[in-house]
């Protein structure tokens, strides 16, 4: 796409802003899904960092940039993480509710990089309770399929 054909998107996308009282069929709602879905297509573009999605959330507002968030696929919300954060390990964001909440976390944080895990110490092995036992039914069935009746 040529420079003047972006031009004339935008312009035409701040005509329709400025013109919201003349067409009144376009509501708030369809400008709400066309900023989703360009916030999506920035959030997808490869090379983003943590500042930039930050300044991609100042400018959209927080609502929609959760919702921008929600909407995009669990490998999408992967490669996000991945990208974010490149000595991630893949168990943590093995699932799209872990990538998700390993990209807000990383939103949420200053510029400051992630604090180190510190050591566990190893947990002492847990022996299994004694089972109690079964409580003895004394239904078995019906009485047509008893032996003996």
């Amino acid at each position: 796409m040529s420079a003047s054909a972006q031009d004339r998107g935008a312009a035409a996308l701040n005509a329709l802003l400025a013109s919201r009282t003349r067409f009144t069929r376009i509501e708030d709602g369809d400008f709400s899904a066309a900023v989703v879905q360009l916030a999506r297509k920035q959030l997808n573009a490869k090379g983003q960092k943590a500042a930039d999605l930050r300044a991609l959330r100042d400018a959209i507002g927080d609502d929609l940039f959760e919702t921008t968030l929600k909407s995009l696929t669990p490998y999408h919300l992967r490669l996000l993480a991945r990208r974010l954060d490149k000595k991630l390990p893949q168990e943590e964001i093995a699932s799209g509710a872990g990538a998700l909440s390993h990209v807000k976390r990383l939103l949420a944080l200053s510029h400051t990089p992630l604090p180190e895990k510190p050591d566990a110490p190893e947990a002492a092995p847990i022996e299994p309770a004694e089972a109690a036992p079964a409580a003895k039914n004394s239904y078995f069935g019906r009485k047509a399929f008893r032996a003996g009746d």
